[in-house]
């Protein structure tokens, strides 16, 4: 787990350091590694199901992107979050720009 942490980019003691220091059990340092584990795993579910949804609308946003400077588009804009509004205009600049 602690090359895992590591890969991903995880700037805290690994967990066999804090095992070896003392100040983790290694039965405690392997409880949080698993869970760790857990939680990276249903991370990656929940980010593959928000992809493929992207995937399964993308036509949508294309077309979105096509009326860009339109009364559409200004509907759908107007009914979103600011950050879901802001995520969406990228998308569909970069749409445009592709």
């Amino acid at each position: 787990m602690d090359a895992i942490l590591q890969a991903d980019g995880t700037t805290a003691l690994w967990l066999t350091q804090r095992a070896a220091q003392g100040e983790l059990t290694w039965q405690a340092a392997h409880q949080l590694a698993e869970q760790h584990h857990s939680r990276r795993q249903d991370a990656i579910r929940r980010t593959q199901q928000a992809l493929e949804q992207i995937v399964t609308h993308w036509a949508e946003l294309e077309e979105l992107a096509i009326r860009l400077n339109t009364p559409y588009a200004q509907e759908v804009f107007g009914r979103l979050t600011p950050t879901a509004r802001t995520i969406a205009t990228r998308l569909s600049i970069r749409g445009l720009t592709a």
